[in-house]
Order: structure tokens, then sequence, then C-alpha cells
């Protein structure tokens, strides 16, 4: 505790036909700047009264106000503002209570070797009714508190265990601000947390509900049996997956390998049967051989390139795409190009 002292000197002299003497002696007054005891403060009922203790230690004997919601300085021995008044203790007397009486009462003590303010502290996070946290993902539980002196905050787990000071170590960490961070959250972890920040003029509680959903994945929708399409042209194989946390989507193709949504889009490289599989920390699920992606390439030929009339052939020029930006003009039901390499013949 810190003092404040005054000094002062007196020198004592006696003499006599022989001599003299003297004595110097140092006085010091010590002030004690004031300190406000801890309170537990008391619980009202509307149309009731309430008594807010304020008790401060110091030399000289501190001088007591309060501080009001709306801001105004209440002193004992002052006319009472309206139901409101400080008594020659220091103990702030309300009557005739209503909801609007609510707020941070704030008791301030002061003397000559300084002052101390004890206000109880105030959550300043609202409850926001149930959190909910994904399996395997963080999860950031606030917790931010006001008081005099500065409250300290404890978090007590749905288990009943207590964190009470900061930890930045494990699983569980407790920050300075009072926000307590759970990394990698479990469904084991579902339940009410309680934060109480605490201090010498009183505690305030908060209780946080908190749902952990976890759901293994689960691929729905009904594919085509059998998807058709010409060389080169782009096709969307479609893998609609329920699951929590979020399933990666992997495809397997016919030759055997493996395409992740995580790297790029699945684009077909021939005919075959596609498997689509999902995954998450909970389990992995792939579809039944029936369900699996079944794609045929449709080879482009010249036939339909040729049209007869009157009993014999005429050669009609046929345009036929063939996909990738390629075009290839048949004629007498073969390409061009061999189709002169015949009539050169």
């Amino acid at each position: 505790m810190s003092t404040a002292a005054t000094l002062a000197a007196s020198t004592c002299t006696a003499a006599n036909a022989l001599g003299s003497a003297r004595l110097r002696a140092t006085l010091a007054v010590l002030a004690l700047p004031p300190r406000i005891a801890a309170a537990r403060p008391p619980t009202a009922l509307s149309g009731g009264s309430a008594a807010l203790p304020c008790r401060a230690r110091g030399s000289p004997p501190p001088r007591i106000s309060w501080l009001l919601p709306d801001g105004s300085e209440l002193r004992p021995g002052a006319a009472g503002r309206g139901r409101a008044a400080v008594q020659p203790d220091g103990t702030l007397l309300l009557r005739a209570l209503t909801v609007f009486d609510r707020g941070t009462y704030t008791c301030r003590a002061r003397n000559a070797a300084g002052s101390d303010v004890a206000q109880r502290p105030r959550i300043l996070s609202q409850p926001a009714g149930l959190v909910r946290g994904v399996s395997g993902e963080p999860l950031a539980l606030h917790c931010p508190a006001e008081g005099s002196p500065r409250p300290r905050v404890a978090w007590t787990l749905p288990g009943g265990r207590v964190l009470q000071r900061p930890q930045l170590r494990g699983r569980l960490l407790l920050l300075d601000n009072g926000t307590l961070l759970i990394g990698a959250a479990s469904p084991l972890d579902t339940g009410t947390y309680l934060c109480r920040a605490h201090n010498d003029a009183g505690d305030s509680s908060l209780s946080v509900p908190v749902v952990v959903a976890a759901y293994t994945p689960r691929i729905t929708g009904r594919p085509p049996p059998a998807i058709h399409t010409t060389p080169g042209a782009a096709i969307q194989l479609h893998c609609i997956v329920l699951g929590v946390p979020k399933p990666e989507i992997t495809w397997e193709l016919p030759d055997g390998s493996v395409l992740s949504t995580a790297h790029q889009n699945p684009q077909p490289s021939g005919s075959g049967t596609y498997r689509c599989t999902a995954r998450n920390p909970l389990g992995t699920h792939s579809p039944s051989p029936n369900r699996r992606e079944s794609i045929s390439d449709t080879r482009a030929g010249c036939t339909a390139g040729q049209v007869s009339v009157g009993g014999f052939s005429k050669l009609v020029p046929f345009e036929w795409d063939l996909g990738l930006n390629q075009r290839v003009w048949c004629q007498h039901g073969m390409t061009r190009k061999h189709f002169r390499k015949l009539l050169m013949q």
C-alpha cells in the first residue's frame, strides 16, 4: 500500500551557566490512501428498497460519494435526489425501486493521499442464445467485463472444471480479456458454460449454452444410370453431400486415379465408371456400385452426312462437331480427306 508522509522537524534547546544541549526531533505524519472493503451487492424487488454499503479505510478518513447510473454524483449529507440518499457511513439507500433503477452504481472514496473506486463488474456481452459449434473447428466464447478494480474472469465448464487464471496452452485457452477458446471442438464439449467476473465490489455471471454438431458424411440424390457425351465435350458430375464438419469430396476415375475437390475440378478422361467418395473426421461414405456415374463416348461418324437422292448417293457436305473446337467435313460417308484420296486413286 502506498502512503503519503508529511515531515515536521522540532528542536529542543536547554542551557545554563555551564553550557547548553540541543535535541532535534522529526515527526512523520503518514496519510493512507482509501481502500474500499469488499461487499456483496444486495438483491431487491420492485417496490422495495436496497442498501448498497461502501466501507473504506484510510488516513485521514476518506470521504464517500456515489456515482449514479445517470452520471450524477451523490454525497453524504446532501439532499437526497428523489428516492436515493447517502447515509453518514457511506451506504447508498434506494427506496421504492422500479425497473428504471437498474444500472451501475459506483462508490468513490477520497482523502489527501488519493482515491479508490469500487464498481461491481459488468459483463458487456449479452446472452445470444444457443451457441453452435462445428466438430473439428475452433470455438470462441466471449465474456468481456468492466469494473473497478479490474474484474477477474473465470469459466466453469459443463463438467464442473473451473478455469480461473489465463491459460495459453492446451486445447482450452483462457485469454486475459476473458475469452475462452476451444480448439478442435467435439460433441463432448456440448453443455452450459458459466462465465463469472468478480472483483472486490461484487460479481456478475453469464450462462452460455453450447452445442457442437457432428454428422457423418451422406451422399444424397440419385444419379442417372448413364451419361452419353461426345469426345472432348465438358460434362459435370454432381455429388451432393451432407455432413458436419464439411466433407471432402474425391472422385475415382475409370483409370484408378483420384481427383480431390480441394485441388481441381474432375473432368472426364474416357468412358467408364466414376465413383464419388465423401470423407470427414467422423467417417466415409461412397455409393454402392449401382449408384456410380457411368459415362460412354458417342463417336462421330460420317454416315450422318450422307443423303440419298434419286436412287444414288449425292455428295452432300455435312459438318460434324466433335467438341474440342474441331470440325470434320464429311462426304459420301467418309471424311473429305479420305474422300479426296479415294478420287485420286
